[in-house]
């Protein structure tokens, strides 16, 4: 596609050469078809960098939420091992009475581990869970904000094509070319209006969800039990 200030360019020469009212009007619409075009192209670069920006951040999150769920299942899975270890010395101890006495370090030392543990791993579990909500609202929104992108791609696309048509209508002295460049040109603007007013709730989040599960999705939480 050409440079937009390269078509504000051709329609000022073009002004400078037209002969008959036809010409000049048709001239001026190219220059402020031109302008809409730069401004679409303007709006659309920043929207691909808004979502470039969500998409990393949404990664970033993510991985931090795989690593907090991967910390919190390590503790689980110690919180377990030193509960096991002090039921099965108790057990022994009611079993073997002589054992009672050697057996109380151990189990003190294992229920001790144990209650911290316990008390540890519901905030090490909202901490993974809040990281992977934070993760999927980034994800959500990168996908609406791409949506948006896409609707301003198109709208730059159809104010090209206002440009082309226009500059027919000067070669072409055709009406027709001109009043199509104008309403591509008014398609334009409507999609640039549309990108920005789109609903979110539109963005189906459903294929968010599949393609980037939250990290807890998939891992089992080992019941607590004796």
């Amino acid at each position: 596609m050409s440079n937009a200030h390269e078509h504000i360019e051709h329609a000022e020469h073009a002004e400078h050469a037209a002969h008959d009212p036809f010409d000049k009007r048709v001239a001026v619409s190219v220059a402020i078809v031109a302008a809409v075009l730069a401004g679409i192209s303007m709006l659309g670069h920043r929207k691909h960098n808004e979502v470039l920006q969500l998409t990393t951040q949404a990664n970033i999150e993510h991985t931090k939420a795989t690593d907090a769920w991967g910390e919190y299942q390590a503790v689980n899975i110690r919180d377990h091992g030193y509960e096991f270890a002090s039921g099965v010395l108790k057990e022994v101890a009611k079993a073997e009475p002589k054992y009672a006495e050697g057996f109380k370090t151990y189990t003190a030392k294992a229920d001790d581990q144990h209650k911290k543990y316990k008390k540890r791993l519901p905030t090490m579990q909202e901490k993974a869970i809040n990281l992977g909500k934070e993760a999927e609202n980034h994800i959500e929104t990168s996908h609406y904000a791409h949506e948006q992108a896409t609707r301003l791609d198109y709208g730059h696309l159809a104010a090209e094509f206002g440009i082309v048509l226009c500059s027919l209508a000067l070669l072409t002295k055709k009406k027709l070319f001109w009043y199509a460049g104008l309403a591509s040109t008014i398609v334009a603007l409507a999609l640039t209006v549309t990108a920005y007013t789109l609903p979110h709730e539109s963005h189906d989040s459903h294929d968010s969800t599949e393609s980037h599960p939250t990290p807890g999705q998939n891992k089992e939480t080992p019941a607590k039990g004796h």
